[in-house]
């Protein structure tokens, strides 16, 4: 073999190494931000309605594409997060998405101020008023926005252990 054979040899490897590597934090700030988004979802309770948590089972994880599925019956109230697919991320776009109707009032209030009624309990058979200022009670701040704020951090922790794992 060639001293040019085996830099290029060590400079293949290195690039699967490199590869390697970014694929894992991709995937790895992909999963934090997913199980961020949909363990953050406000979920409504059964005393409201007969199907909690359909904003928090309408999240979508599309890989090259959006996926805009939503489905009154995808009801998460508190159940594990889905694993998101498993599949070549690096160089690809990545969507978190959810297109609950009423998931952008959730997000960025909207309520009306001051509240004409409430939400109806059912077990008590009072109107309730749950929001607060026209934001949701559960959610003031939204949980999208604050999600975000939170990726750098948990990039750098990330890739601290990243770089701990290759020092072993």
């Amino acid at each position: 073999m060639s001293q040019f054979d085996a830099f290029n040899a060590q400079m293949d490897a290195l690039n699967a190494t490199l590869e390697e590597r970014a694929a894992l934090l991709v995937r790895g700030l992909s999963e934090t931000a997913w199980e961020m988004l949909v363990n953050g979802t406000p979920v409504d309770t059964p005393a409201y309605t007969d199907t909690p948590g359909v904003a928090r089972g309408n999240w979508n994880f599309g890989v090259g594409s959006d996926d805009s599925l939503f489905d009154e019956s995808r009801a998460n109230p508190h159940g594990p997060v889905p694993p998101i697919p498993d599949v070549p991320v690096i160089g690809r776009d990545l969507y978190l998405t959810n297109h609950t109707p009423y998931a952008e009032v959730l997000e960025y209030g909207g309520y009306p101020v001051p509240v004409q009624k409430g939400s109806w309990n059912r077990l008590t058979k009072s109107y309730v008023v749950k929001s607060v200022g026209g934001y949701s009670a559960q959610a003031p701040a939204g949980w999208v926005r604050l999600a975000a704020a939170q990726l750098e951090p948990a990039a750098d922790a990330i890739v601290t252990e990243l770089e701990r794992q290759r020092a072993l």
